[in-house]
């Protein structure tokens, strides 16, 4: 047993770990906008369109070469983590599966671009950035985060994402530079993975001791890829069918509206998802107690910070639209207030997917329940795209991600009747009713107002009421901010 690398992870704080993983989400919407209005004038839509399209199929191989290790591993990581021979054996078998794949990878690939004349024009892209496949292998990610790693992944991608930033500016110059940004689009993405390689010797060791057991993994790795592969599918569908059924402002207008969804889904879920390897300890060690513990914070953190961003960007739908994405794009409207009501069931199929199920091994009901979902989401698409557009197009995604929740949910009674009844749900709709009557009553008084400090405005009030109105009904999770940081403030 190592207890060198038991205590480390017993000191990690489940609050410092979402705010490092938090952190890390919004440096991936942000360090994207610091370089790309100067990176489209530069390279035109024709410049960044090549980068954009080759990076999409490399990306459909990347896919494959993972598998499904980066859940497996995490999964299976924790439950030897504080046994580093026991950890180093497993961190070596499902390493060799993974290169192994990925070799088959590089060579669909290559054969991909050497058989398909419109992959062939771009041979040089395709050679330049496909290292991202490798580096991603090899950067085992996974493991990092099953041993709860979060700081060192954060300051890790801040720092090589802040050196791509400075690069780009320095080698992207012109428009036939577009090759340069292809490679540092790959680097700021994936050049950390190296130090990985290096760093991950303070937990693994790389010398085999016994013989590696390679066919026990296979199976739940497999069915995991199949659920990656059916929501890559379903990810992308709505669009392909809109694309093919109905017109291409249809397109644009839900693409408008799904960019903004998905910014608040990935800083909902972030916060979340440092959740899961405590999870697997938990179910690991038969403490159910402790997992229904885990379950109910994480809930409650996605009510505390979730719902009322969810809620403030649906009431408010017309000016966010306008302010990002223009006046052209404000038939988004309606699309993107169907997308926000979206968030919540896809909350909750994160929480008994991705923290009850995968953890349990029950990766086989959450395969199943992705594939009816698509399947609902297809048939669904198909009658209302031709007579709704956008907004059918969100009522389809709608009604697949209800379907998830109840499938995933009744997959274990017991954790989603517990939580329904330990929650206290009225302490968090009574501050969001009062937050929205808050923003109806002072917004006829900004409608004269520039948009900017309309939103500025509105914001303050509507979550400054929410909050509020929470402390005073001493919300669990806000009372423990609030005494952690007068606390430390005390200590100074």
């Amino acid at each position: 047993m190592n207890i060198k690398n038991k205590k480390a992870v017993e000191q990690k704080s489940i609050g410092q770990n979402m705010i490092y993983n938090t952190l890390l989400t919004v440096s991936n919407f942000l360090f994207p906008l610091l370089t790309f209005p100067y990176v489209s004038r530069v390279l035109s839509a024709i410049g960044t369109g090549r980068v954009a399209y080759v990076n999409s199929i490399i990306n459909y191989f990347l896919y494959f070469s993972m598998l499904g290790i980066p859940a497996y591993g995490l999964r299976e990581c924790v439950k030897v983590r504080d046994d580093r021979e026991k950890l180093s054996q497993l961190y070596q078998e499902l390493l060799c599966i993974n290169l192994v794949s990925t070799i088959i990878a590089y060579v669909g690939l290559f054969l991909a671009v050497i058989y398909t004349p419109k992959f062939l024009q771009y041979k040089n892209m395709f050679i330049s950035m496909c290292m991202i496949i490798l580096l991603t292998t090899i950067g085992v990610e996974w493991l990092y985060k099953a041993l709860e790693e979060y700081r060192y992944i954060t300051l890790r991608s801040l720092v090589m994402r802040g050196i791509t930033v400075v690069l780009t500016f320095i080698f992207v110059r012109d428009k036939n530079d577009y090759i340069a940004y292809g490679i540092l689009t790959v680097f700021a993405t994936s050049a950390s993975y190296i130090f990985n390689l290096y760093h991950v010797r303070k937990y693994v060791d790389f010398k085999i001791t016994r013989k590696l057991s390679l066919k026990k993994h296979l199976t739940p790795i497999l069915i995991l890829f199949a659920s990656t592969i059916i929501l890559t599918i379903y990810n992308n569908f709505d669009i392909s069918m809109l694309g093919s059924f109905s017109t291409e402002d249809e397109v644009g207008v839900y693409n408008a509206a799904l960019k903004i969804k998905n910014i608040i889904l990935a800083l909902s879920t972030s916060v979340t998802a440092v959740m899961i390897s405590r999870m697997v300890d938990s179910y690991a060690k038969n403490d159910m107690n402790r997992a229904k513990r885990l379950l109910e914070k994480s809930i409650k953190v996605s009510m505390v910070l979730a719902l009322p961003l969810l809620t403030f960007v649906a009431i408010n739908a017309k000016d966010i639209i306008v302010f990002i994405c223009g006046k052209d794009f404000v038939d988004a409207v309606p699309t993107l207030r169907v997308l926000c009501i979206c968030i919540v069931p896809l909350i909750l199929t994160n929480v008994f997917g991705n923290q009850v199920l995968i953890p349990l091994g029950m990766e086989k009901r959450f395969t199943i329940s992705v594939f009816i979902g698509l399947i609902i989401n297809i048939i669904l698409n198909m009658l209302l795209i031709f007579r709704y557009g956008a907004t059918g197009a969100a009522v389809a995604t709608l009604a697949s991600e209800l379907w998830n929740v109840y499938y995933m949910g009744t997959g274990r009674k017991d954790i989603a009747l517990h939580l329904l009844k330990a929650i206290n749900y009225f302490k968090y709709i009574l501050p969001l009713v009062l937050s929205v009557i808050a923003f109806y009553l002072i917004s006829p008084l900004l409608m004269s107002i520039n948009i900017f400090f309309r939103l500025v405005l509105s914001t303050l009030t509507f979550f400054g009421t929410f909050y509020t109105v929470n402390i005073f009904l001493r919300e669990e999770i806000i009372c423990q901010i609030l005494r952690h940081k007068i606390l430390a403030y005390l200590k100074k």
